[in-house]
């Protein structure tokens, strides 16, 4: 008895709960109030953090409306080049005389043209992308970055720049960030949900390119696979079917059904850009797999 006596509780306790509850009933009947009470700001902090963001006037386009920008590698840049949409054009030279052959492409190439630089990039590529970074600047095209290694390329060239989806975000504080660092516009998460969509449209300072057509690159790897294997699909055990081939010096995998919110309407989703993204359609055995929606009518928080 005397045991079991020494591992009660003290009388205390039982008055420390009730004051807890107490204290937490209380609570739920005071109005929400975002701004801590116990915690000591620094100075202006606290007024940074009640100041309403006004959106980017340029965030103009709703979801639903006409895409302007298509998204396409280089090599099919050609077939696109006489429409009214701005081409994004995916480029990933291997060496500086591939630099140079990409470079001639892009002359003959509208000058609104973006210049879209390889999410992963590998030491001995780099004088070759900085060479193709140089061309483009001299043609005053837009470069888009992908990485923190290629901002450093292009910051180093003064060029005017784009974060693409390598660089992609899910909040506004990240896209003003980018911003911050030069970037005058950001490319929204292709696996954002449509609550946090709406969150960051009506957050958002910077202006957004929103991608609503792709076959997004699910991996990414430096794998050299057995010829035999690009083009045939592939199933992950999600059961999910990927397409391997190659870009550049990297293998990629995309799915065989692609994103698709071309069918949604949302006017509260307002952005700069709607982008359809063409790359690796070329590269699929199928294209008439039925779409999804990737994480749109999901709820990811």
């Amino acid at each position: 008895a005397a045991d079991i006596a020494a591992r009660l509780l003290p009388r205390s306790a039982a008055n420390n709960v009730v004051d807890a509850l107490s204290s937490f009933l209380r609570s739920l009947s005071r109005p929400d109030d975002p701004m801590p009470k116990s915690v000591s700001l620094p100075d202006g902090l606290r007024a940074l953090l009640e100041e309403k963001p006004v959106p980017a006037p340029e965030n103009s386009r709703r979801l639903g409306d006409k895409p302007d920008r298509i998204r396409v590698l280089l090599g099919e840049a050609k077939t696109f080049s006489s429409r009214p949409e701005t081409l994004i054009v995916q480029c990933a030279p291997q060496s500086v005389e591939e630099a140079d052959a990409q470079a001639v492409v892009l002359q003959g190439l509208p000058p609104e043209t973006v210049v879209a630089l390889p999410q992963v990039l590998y030491q001995a590529q780099t004088e070759a992308v900085r060479r193709l970074v140089l061309s483009a600047v001299a043609q005053d095209k837009t470069i888009e970055v992908n990485s923190w290694d290629t901002w450093h390329l292009a910051k180093e060239a003064g060029a005017r720049m784009e974060a693409g989806p390598g660089l992609q975000v899910l909040n506004a504080t990240a896209a003003r960030v980018l911003q911050e660092r030069g970037c005058s516009c950001a490319s929204v998460a292709m696996e954002i949900d449509s609550n946090q969509l709406r969150d960051l449209a009506a957050a958002a300072t910077t202006p957004l390119s929103l991608y609503i057509f792709a076959y997004p690159p699910l991996m990414t790897t430096r794998v050299q696979l057995d010829p035999a294997v690009y083009g045939k699909p592939i199933r992950d055990a999600r059961d999910i079917e990927l397409v391997p081939h190659r870009e550049g010096s990297v293998t990629v995998l995309r799915p065989t059904r692609p994103m698709d919110w071309r069918g949604l309407r949302d006017s509260a989703v307002r952005v700069a850009h709607l982008v359809l993204d063409l790359c690796g359609v070329n590269a699929l055995p199928s294209r008439e797999a039925k779409p999804f929606l990737f994480n749109y009518d999901r709820r990811l928080r």
